[in-house]
């Protein structure tokens, strides 16, 4: 009595191959099978060519490396990301001082205002006094850019009054008063 091992077998009915009377691959199994290994003869021509093979292989070469080169770039990219929401929201984590130093507010002004405007910022002077007081100095080229800013500056936390000491293009500078 012979034991038999336990394995599972799908017939070739079961795949949609159909089988001859005496058990072995129908005409369609054999179609199938001749139509996959066309195929692949096929790619092996393709790539084993004699004039042309050793550039087609360069070609898949190159495109394979560049594929790598943009996946790294992206997974580069996408964990500076994380690293850049992370330092965000260990910085939103920190509670705000109430009354900020003039110095820690004109850097606060510089970056969440001035920096992000579209104002040419080599032409503006920004100086805070008196625990909140900003005075915003220089040319701004156009009316609706110079009220951006100042609104952008109001904005920002810690600001208890915005000083506008800028001019437009063809204004002359204003002086304090």
């Amino acid at each position: 009595m012979h034991h038999r091992e336990h394995a599972l077998i799908i017939p070739d009915e079961d795949l949609g191959i159909d089988t001859d009377r005496d058990g072995g691959a129908g005409w369609a199994g054999r179609l199938l099978w001749l139509g996959i290994g066309t195929l692949l003869g096929a790619v092996a021509a393709y790539f084993a060519d004699p004039d042309r093979g050793n550039a087609r292989r360069a070609e898949l070469a190159q495109r394979a490396a560049a594929r790598g080169r943009d996946l790294q770039e992206q997974a580069v990219d996408s964990g500076r990301d994380v690293a850049q929401r992370s330092v965000g929201a260990a910085i939103d984590a920190v509670p705000e001082v109430t009354d900020p130093s003039d110095a820690v507010l004109l850097e606060r002004v510089r970056s969440q205002a001035i920096g992000r405007s579209e104002v040419d910022t080599s032409k503006v002077v920004t100086t805070v006094r008196d625990g909140g007081v900003v005075e915003i100095r220089g040319q701004i080229d156009t009316e609706t850019r110079r009220q951006a800013l100042l609104r952008d500056v109001a904005d920002v936390e810690g600001v208890r009054e915005v000083v506008d000491l800028t001019h437009l293009p063809h204004e002359s500078s204003p002086t304090r008063s």
